[in-house]
């Protein structure tokens, strides 16, 4: 565990300047809006690269997840979703009872800016029911949300996907949880068929096909370093 940063832009310049100085070519951190000639570069860096299937497969289905399946002998389930310029995948690495682990990836468009987690989800089968016709669906929620490489925990399973991102991508770097889950004050993010949102800060690069209490920061366990990395943001 590590410790979480409080909402304050000034303090991400100081911790880690090189995501600062991102958000600053992406952003107008003075007002935190995604501007229309910023949301239309990142619009094209989601055609160009997911969009645009011949690159897509070329880079990440078979340039990335590929390698991922021949190494781990786990098939990837594809988690890019074309709204956010990024890359995303994961691979199921055990179940019991009804929680099922997860490793998931993903790698931004944005400067190469990349996330792994180990998410422990248990799964419950609810009935929701809507216009009087009842609906069978699988609540999921994370137990245990792993951050950084830690023993017992599928370190080596982490570190093969943290090495194989360095070694496909070029100028990669890594957002610790810490920075991941800070909110930042005002930041609202626009991308492709979506209108402005609150937005924390792993919001910027990534779509992540996580369940919902990652998405609010109600996780009952994190496991790791939260700051794993941070040294090299300076």
């Amino acid at each position: 565990m590590g410790k979480r940063f409080e909402s304050n832009i000034e303090k991400l310049k100081s911790i880690a300047p090189k995501i600062y100085s991102i958000l600053n070519i992406n952003y107008n951190l003075e007002d935190g809006f995604l501007h229309k000639e910023k949301k239309e570069i990142n619009n094209k860096l989601i055609q160009k690269y997911i969009v645009n299937k011949k690159v897509f497969n070329h880079v990440w289905v078979q340039g990335f997840c590929k390698a991922v399946e021949e190494e781990l002998k786990l098939p990837v389930v594809g988690a890019t979703f074309g709204t956010t310029p990024n890359y995303g995948g994961y691979v199921q690495l055990g179940k019991k009872g009804n929680q099922v682990i997860e490793l998931h990836f993903y790698v931004s468009l944005i400067l190469n800016v990349f996330s792994i987690h180990i998410a422990y989800i248990s799964e419950e089968p609810k009935i929701q029911v809507k216009n009087n016709s009842p609906k069978n669906y699988i609540n999921r929620k994370i137990d245990v949300l792993v951050v950084s490489p830690t023993d017992g925990f599928f370190d080596e399973e982490f570190k093969f996907i943290e090495n194989l991102i360095n070694n496909k991508f070029n100028g990669v770097l890594f957002l610790p949880f810490a920075l991941d889950a800070m909110d930042i004050d005002k930041l609202k993010v626009t991308m492709s068929g979506f209108n402005n949102f609150n937005c924390r800060l792993g919001g910027v690069f990534f779509s992540k096909f996580l369940p919902y209490n990652y998405m609010i920061n109600e996780i009952p366990q994190i496991v790791g370093n939260e700051n794993y990395k941070i040294d090299k943001l300076k």
